[in-house]
This record gives structure tokens, sequence and C-alpha cells, in this order.
């Protein structure tokens, strides 16, 4: 079953007045009236498609996370410059995809969230490899470690991000931040 164009547009028209809204204002600042008139649309096309605001930033989280998820589920420990490289590589093409996903992922009110969701995700990513290699992993006790790591990958990626590229390249960056998960990875499974 497809779904009509028009939805599609009308929701993609409410997510792009919610993403420019969060970059400008608090998002519990963001009201319908605010979406709709920077989508063009009345209340009640809003009230087709959405609840109300959180909801349309629980629909954006869902669909970055999916497309990110896709690449943590990949993660493998024993190619970690790979799983790496295409976590970056991904990322990259996200924040390249439009302008405003990228103002909305790196400068909005919101992105130290979007960040915190990413590093869960990437958590459970990281300790389902390890236990896939390892069976007697111990999850709970590398919580420090893994927690450690996460942010260690997904910050340096958000700051080269933010310098706009200007830092190093990612194929540099990709390098040396797989060298530091496998020590430390290295480290754990000891």
């Amino acid at each position: 079953m497809s779904i009509d164009k028009r939805i599609l547009k009308t929701k993609a028209g409410i997510k792009n007045a919610y993403m420019q809204l969060a970059v400008e204002k608090e998002p519990n600042k963001i009201t319908i009236t605010d979406i709709s008139e920077k989508a063009d649309i009345n209340r009640s096309t809003f009230y087709l498609h959405y609840k109300d605001v959180k909801s349309v930033a629980a629909d954006i989280e869902y669909e970055l996370s999916a497309k990110i998820s896709a690449d943590l589920e990949a993660f493998d420990i024993t190619d970690i410059y790979g799983s790496i490289c295409r976590l970056f590589t991904n990322l990259t093409a996200a924040l390249e995809e439009t302008e405003l996903l990228r103002q909305y992922l790196l400068f909005s009110k919101e992105a130290k969230y979007i960040s915190e969701r990413l590093k869960e995700i990437f958590i459970e990513a990281e300790t389902k490899a390890l236990k896939k290699t390892r069976p007697a992993f111990d999850a709970d006790g590398a919580v420090y470690q893994l927690t450690f790591t996460t942010a260690g990958v997904i910050e340096s990626f958000l700051k080269w991000a933010h310098a706009e590229n200007e830092v190093k390249p990612l194929d540099e960056l990709i390098r040396e931040t797989s060298v530091i998960v496998e020590f430390i990875f290295s480290k754990i499974t000891a």
C-alpha cells in the first residue's frame, strides 16, 4: 500500500518547519501555530498528521535513529575501522543531505539531546558486538569504558562536523578514532 505523496509532502513541510524553529528557539517554546505558519498550513492540517509538537520531534528523531541504527547494528568488533568508517561516512552524508538538517543536527536547541540519543544507540551496538564475539562479556562491568569510548567517538565526530571539516580530513579522523577504540576494546576484552 503506497502512501499519498501529498501526505508525505505535508509531513515533510511540518518537520522542516519544526527543524527551522528548533534552530531559532527552545523546543518547549515552539507552538503548533508557529509550525503551521512556518509550514504554510492551517492548524487542522497539522492535526491530521501530528498530535502535538512533541510528536513532530519524535518523528524526526525516529527517522534519524533508524538511519543511524542500521549502521550501528552492523558494528563489528573484528572490523572497528570499517565500522567507524561506515558510521562517520553515513553521518556525514546525513549532514550533507540538506542544509536544514545539518543546522538542526549541529546547532538546534535539541542537538545535545540528539547526540545523547546517538550515544545510547552506539553503546547498545558496542555491547551487542562485544557479546557476539565474547559471549561471557560483562557489559555492566565495562559500562564506564563503553561510555567513555562512545562519548569520544560521537563527540569527536560532532567536533569535526562543527569545524566544517577544516581540522582534518574525514579519513584521518576515522583512522585515529579507530586506533583509540581498538586499544580500549583490547583492554575491555583482555
